[in-house]
């Protein structure tokens, strides 16, 4: 049901994989039990929230044989290959697809960043289909999982240990639409299922009605990978985990990830700056040529992360030495006078941006603008300093690391920017103080 492995490497690098059943844990779950084992490693175990293992008492066993839709598992021997990819949309990108959306869905509500994400991906998926089926548009049904906990009218404790969500379809029906899948039209659908699922789940507050209604939801995403018509993946979300808060107690991962996926579905996790969005996609070969031509994925900072039956490769991170609080001054040569300096590691050169970096002042205490500069190898403060101006600029700084895979960068305070008491336990950056 449970596994662990530790590896350890001469260069002092450790990975800790964890290996666990869906049967006995969710998302949710399981990110709580690696977060609180870390927790009880650095501060003892009486830091630790406790879990709650009610859940069989709230949702007694009963025998759903005769009412669950069953579909046949994966067909992995088919001869066609699954390759699964990470593309990664950084801030800018997703900030890009966020303006394709707002003020063009009717609601006041701003798109989230897996919103953003899960239309972009579901539309190149619904093209890539189309480009591979004569250049007509397919039915398509995607499956979102949901946490229930705190969102049907049975109460239950947020520390609930176990199964506890359930998988919302959303579908597109070309024939009921006049116009191509676009950015609005699937941001719509999702948010309606959505809201019709949970509006339904809200009003039950017995057992065997909230768990009749689960198995409905479920029904209806098996019935469609039983249809040929309708082309059917899968989405799963791991953003917003304490994964990259998860500290035993030397420090706190630069990079979390899932093992390879042979199957054909989407993960979603957060890149290790928190601002961004890594998507697992796992397609078969001939689809993901496709799928990679849309515009919204040509282009993409991709890592040279890539499984392939089996093999990784992994991006070079990096790290920057800020240097802050002071201000330059020449005494005749410039100096950086003043100030402190910290370490932030764990970054990814392909993510690089303006907003990464602007994120990172932000976890340095920096409430306003601040302009970055970067410092060329070997060179002084005087003809050695390179302003940041752009995203290629800040995406080419890492062209100029020292031995130990770090640049010294340095934050220059524009027009009275206020500096507050930042509170560096509190982001997903790796930070620490010299």
């Amino acid at each position: 049901m449970l596994a662990i492995q530790v590896t350890s490497f001469e260069c002092g690098g450790l990975v800790i994989c964890v290996h666990a059943s869906h049967v006995i844990n969710d998302g949710i779950s399981g990110s709580t039990f690696i977060h609180s084992w870390a927790t009880a490693c650095r501060l003892g175990i009486g830091e630790v929230v406790r879990p709650s293992f009610d859940l069989s008492l709230l949702f007694p066993s009963r025998d759903i044989l005769g009412e669950i839709v069953n579909h046949p598992p994966p067909n992995l021997t088919d001869g066609v290959k699954v390759v699964t990819k990470i593309f990664v949309f950084d801030a800018a990108k997703i900030a890009e697809l966020k303006d394709k959306l707002i003020g063009g869905s009717g609601e006041d509500r701003k798109p989230s960043r897996v919103e953003v994400v899960v239309t972009a991906v579901w539309k190149a998926l619904i093209l890539a289909s189309r480009a591979r089926n004569e250049e007509k548009l397919r039915n398509s049904a995607i499956s979102v999982p949901v946490n229930l906990r705190g969102r049907t009218g049975l109460p239950t404790p947020e520390n609930l240990m176990g199964n506890f969500y359930m998988l919302i379809a959303t579908t597109f029906e070309p024939e009921q639409n006049t116009t191509e899948p676009n950015h609005i039209h699937l941001l719509g659908l999702l948010r309606e299922s959505m809201r019709k699922s949970l509006a339904t789940l809200a009003k039950l507050s017995n057992d065997g009605k909230i768990s009749s209604a689960g198995l409905n939801f479920y029904n209806k995403v098996g019935k469609s990978m039983l249809d040929e018509n309708v082309d059917v993946l899968n989405f799963t979300s791991w953003c917003r985990f304490p994964m990259y808060e998860t500290d035993f107690g030397w420090g706190k991962p630069c990079w979390v990830s899932g093992a390879r996926f042979p199957l054909e579905m989407v993960v979603l996790s957060d890149t290790n700056c928190g601002t961004g969005i890594e998507a697992w996609v796992g397609l078969k070969e001939p689809t993901l040529l496709e799928f990679e031509k849309d515009p919204d994925i040509l282009g993409l900072k991709e890592p040279t992360k890539q499984f392939v039956q089996g093999q990784i490769r992994e991006p070079p991170y990096f790290a920057i030495e800020v240097h802050h609080g002071g201000r330059f001054i020449c005494r005749p040569m410039k100096v950086y006078n003043g100030g402190k300096t910290q370490i932030v590691h764990g970054l990814d050169p392909n993510v690089m941006s303006l907003l990464e970096l602007d994120a990172m002042a932000q976890v340095l205490g920096y409430v306003d603008k601040v302009a970055f500069y970067y410092k060329l190898l070997g060179l002084n403060l005087d003809i050695g300093l390179v302003h940041i101006t752009s995203d290629k600029v800040a995406f080419e700084m890492s062209n100029f690391l020292d031995s130990n895979m770090t640049v010294v960068m340095y934050l220059e305070e524009v027009r009275g920017v206020k500096v507050v008491d930042s509170q560096l336990g509190s982001s997903s950056l790796n930070v620490t103080t010299r």
